[in-house]
């Protein structure tokens, strides 16, 4: 095992070098392709999109999936972290390098294995994609053969050496939501003769919130922000058009399209209160992730019979972060873990380093609870 950690490391750090943004992942899916050659196996394209694959290992007619998302993020990462991007302008800002590298270590470790069910790994492209890789390619697999299918992803908020997990709702959907705010623009010295539309956006963003909180259900978890506003190209005109985008994120599809509804009713009461046009517009939606019960069930007692030096950790609260590993579990049951990794820098930051040691306390163990499915 020694040597397929230190296999698992090095592979991680080539990863590291050259991350790709969505759909673009030419490079990395060459290089994936390369690595499972070397060990006698073949990285087979996808129907639906040109990069990233999959690889089969044994049995055909009965498999256990692991899916290892591949793309990187457009951060320029800190020239002071210990391993840097060599892909100016792009960064492994999410952890991915470290998903690749398990998929990669996995295919070593089972190719050679006889096992009672096969296994197939997924390297998923555009998981960072509002198109989400993982909408399209769960709708070309075949199921009738595909039993269960699990995902890691590592985390700078965790400890190394813990795992955590939840049965149920692991993480949240997540939706964009585009509000376009539309009236008559004008000379900011007579707003009495326009709408004063930014005026107007702000106390929007403020009473949406506050009558969702109101007309939503209180035990329902589910949060709403703006991430980005835009109106108006000077200090003195008043614009005639006001553009918020944000995300929509809850545990529960019914809550979701309860609040969809919502939204768009009370844009169309605003806008005729203050005389002016409201436009919603919800364009993507990625599922939460619901982790099986039966596969948590499976996961303790696996616990139970190992000696991995792993906490296991049973979260109480989800995590309001999204994957689209959700679309997967709409049609076998899956399990979504999240490794422990704490070193400096949070996701999605130029200064995110994790602890390179979480691949020696998490990678065995991982090995060794697929096994158990394999053979189970």
């Amino acid at each position: 095992m020694n040597e397929l950690i230190k296999y698992v490391r090095d592979v991680r750090r080539e990863f590291h070098k050259i991350p790709e943004p969505a759909y673009k992942e030419y490079r990395t899916t060459e290089l994936i392709g390369e690595k499972l050659a070397e060990l006698g196996l073949e990285l087979r394209s996808f129907k639906v999109v040109e990069t990233g694959g999959y690889c089969d290992i044994g049995n055909p007619d009965e498999m256990i999936v692991f899916r290892a998302d591949i793309d990187g993020l457009p951060i320029v990462e800190s020239e002071k972290n210990r391993l840097v991007s060599e892909n100016k302008g792009f960064m492994h800002a999410c952890g991915h390098d470290y998903h690749i590298s398990f998929g990669i270590g996995l295919a070593k470790a089972f190719a050679k294995r006889s096992c009672k069910r096969g296994l197939k790994i997924i390297f998923q492209p555009a998981e960072e994609s509002p198109d989400s890789g993982g909408e399209h390619i769960s709708k070309e697999l075949d199921y009738s053969v595909l039993k269960k299918i699990l995902a890691v992803h590592v985390s700078p908020y965790i400890e190394k050496g813990v795992i955590k997990v939840k049965p149920g709702a692991m993480c949240a959907s997540s939706s964009l939501v585009r509000i376009s705010i539309i009236g008559p623009g004008g000379h900011t010295s007579a707003p009495e003769k326009t709408r004063d539309l930014i005026y107007i956006a702000c106390n929007f963003v403020a009473n949406l919130n506050e009558y969702l909180r109101k007309s939503v259900d209180p035990q329902s978890v589910f949060t709403l922000a703006f991430g980005k506003i835009r109106g108006g190209e000077s200090h003195n005109v008043i614009p005639d058009r006001v553009q918020l985008s944000g995300s929509l994120r809850t545990l529960d599809e019914n809550i979701h399209k309860s609040i969809e509804k919502k939204i768009g009713e009370f844009a169309s009461s605003f806008g005729n209160l203050y005389g002016i046009k409201i436009e919603v517009d919800i364009p993507t939606y990625c599922p939460p992730v619901i982790n099986s019960r039966e596969l948590f069930a499976e996961l303790n007692t696996y616990c139970e019979k190992s000696d991995y030096p792993v906490s296991l950790n049973v979260e109480e609260k989800a995590f309001m972060g999204a994957d689209d590993f959700s679309f997967y579990c709409r049609f076998i049951p899956g399990l979504y873990m999240m490794v422990g990794g704490r070193y400096k820098g949070e996701l999605h930051s130029p200064e995110l380093e994790l602890d390179e040691e979480l691949i020696d306390s998490t990678f065995p163990f991982i090995v060794g609870f697929i096994d158990y499915l394999l053979n189970k």
